[in-house]
């Protein structure tokens, strides 16, 4: 917090208190989405599969998994972060929260199922419902699509909000 508000008293030479309270704002906001809809389960998962033997902690890239998780984390995720630490919206966005999404559901989990498979059919069924369970979470229903009610929802709300 020390640091912060040195920080802050950086930004204020030049910017006014509201501009930079809501960069902070807008960084938390980023570090808490990143953290709580990527970061942490895929964590949990992958200690879940070091706990079960699915994958060997001696052997830190021996499944596809185990480098999509450090991409998440290292390369995609930090970059994102950093991005927006920097303001810089295509190194938060498309080179960062775009890229962690895409290789979350893309990369990250048919990863999991690939190593499940390589230890038993079990293994294959709880990490099944693992994902299952984390795609039916609010944060990740959108990969499902909108029904025709909640498409017309948001249709009205921009028609309201834009005149259009």
């Amino acid at each position: 917090e020390e640091r912060r508000n040195k920080m802050k008293g950086a930004c204020l030479n030049c910017h006014s208190s509201s501009f930079t309270d809501n960069f902070y704002k807008q960084f938390d906001d980023l570090v808490v989405l990143y953290n709580e809809k990527f970061a942490k389960p895929a964590k949990k998962i992958m200690d879940d599969l070091k706990a079960d033997g699915v994958l060997n902690p001696a052997a830190p890239f021996e499944h596809e998994v185990q480098w999509a998780f450090w991409e998440l984390w290292h390369h995609e995720g930090r970059r994102a972060r950093h991005g927006a630490s920097m303001m810089a919206p295509d190194y938060t966005f498309w080179h960062g929260m775009y890229e962690v999404a895409k290789h979350f559901y893309q990369k990250f989990l048919p990863a999991i199922i690939k190593a499940a498979e390589k230890k038993s059919p079990e293994m294959v069924a709880k990490y099944t419902g693992v994902i299952d369970r984390l795609m039916a979470e609010d944060q990740h229903k959108w990969k499902n699509g909108m029904s025709a009610e909640e498409a017309e929802e948001l249709r009205k709300m921009y028609e309201e909000r834009y005149g259009e």
